[in-house]
């Protein structure tokens, strides 16, 4: 196969030259946790210091009355709650800033969630959500959504009102496309779009001027657009597990590069000494 990278894999992910890449997600530090209330009952005698309410091992099959008379509460789990809809109560929940509805069986999303103007952080993943309510675009504060494993077959157009969000998760759903206006998402770091029906990404992803990490394996990718490699900050490309022949002619362009996976694609090895001797300080994997 000439002189292509080889390198090995284990648990962890690939293991190569002293390094270790992690197969999975990126790291990412988490700020220090408050005190955990596990039950209204106990979070009610200390209701106005109580900033961080976890229900999740509870696993209520009702909306909890009174959340919303909290006065500093900033983190709220209902993770593994079996409500199947979320009413629009979440909407008073003014002063949270963390929230987790993961794994709640919801298939829809109040348009109520969008006047939660304090949220930074949002996980949605593990439920049966086919669409993203317009109004989600009104969080402009939110620097992380995490929507993996659902059944989202499009994104809104009003996700460019996210102007503060850092690191987009999508991973297994239905997406056959990304909206041209996730290209106004200016402040984006890190976007995984793994386990999808994406047969191609926008033209508009240029804009996305610091996004320092890709991933988009498990797809159905045929081409990349040129403007890929104009992307400044790109570090870590993952494009595994698509039908890739060949990538945008000015990859040199991509100088912040540390590694680039493309194993499981159908690249020929001219192509492969092409990227190769265009990343020269790029890990390759093949």
């Amino acid at each position: 196969m000439g002189a292509n990278r080889r390198h090995t894999f284990g648990p962890a992910g690939l293991v190569t030259a002293g390094l270790v890449l992690m197969t999975g997600c990126f790291p990412w530090q988490a700020p220090d946790a408050p005190a955990r209330f596990t039950s209204l009952a106990e979070a009610e005698a200390a209701r106005d210091g109580v900033r961080f309410i976890d229900l999740s091992a509870a696993a209520p099959t009702n909306w909890p009355v009174g959340l919303d008379a909290f006065p500093a509460l900033e983190k709220l789990s209902l993770r593994h709650a079996r409500l199947g809809a979320l009413p629009a109560a979440v909407g008073r929940l003014q002063t949270v800033t963390w929230l987790d509805l993961a794994d709640m069986d919801l298939d829809a999303l109040p348009p109520e969630l969008g006047s939660l103007a304090a949220l930074d952080t949002l996980y949605l993943s593990d439920n049966r959500i086919e669409t993203l309510p317009p109004e989600i675009g009104r969080l402009s504060a939110l620097r992380y959504l995490n929507a993996d494993r659902n059944a989202l077959t499009s994104l809104p157009a009003e996700i460019a009102g996210l102007t503060s969000l850092r690191w987009l998760r999508v991973n297994s759903n239905k997406l056959t496309a990304l909206p041209p206006n996730v290209g106004r998402l200016r402040s984006l770091r890190r976007l995984y779009l793994n386990d999808n029906l994406l047969p191609g990404l926008p033209d508009e992803i240029e804009g996305l001027q610091q996004l320092t990490d890709l991933s988009a394996n498990s797809n159905r990718l045929t081409h990349l657009p040129a403007c890929l490699a104009r992307l400044p900050a790109l570090r870590r490309l993952d494009l595994r597990m698509n039908l890739i022949e060949a990538l945008p002619e000015d990859l040199a362009a991509l100088g912040a590069l540390q590694w680039l996976r493309l194993d499981g694609n159908p690249i020929p090895e001219s192509e492969r000494r092409r990227i190769e001797a265009a990343l020269p300080r790029t890990l390759v994997v093949f």
